[in-house]
């Protein structure tokens, strides 16, 4: 789920795609793979040329760099420059 604002620049909040769960365990192994890698793609090509904002969850901080997002000033926003 993401929720994104577009000014000049796109701003997503909140994109969560795996959620941990006490109930994991209980749970097979997630079916796909690679959904927010997706996204954030899908995410680049339709806001190309602008610069994306993401508002994440700290533990991510690798996901997000992975994904070629550098981490801005405030705790937990990333950018991703066109």
């Amino acid at each position: 789920m993401a929720q994104v604002n577009v000014t000049d620049t796109a701003e997503i909040e909140y994109l969560q795609v795996k959620p941990n769960s006490p109930m994991d365990s209980f749970f097979k192994k997630y079916k796909f793979s690679h959904i927010g890698t997706g996204m954030l793609d899908s995410m680049k090509k339709i806001f190309k040329g602008k610069q994306i904002f993401l508002y994440s969850n700290p533990r991510a901080v690798g996901f997000y760099r992975k994904n070629g997002f550098k981490e801005y000033p405030l705790q937990a926003k990333f950018v991703y420059d066109a």
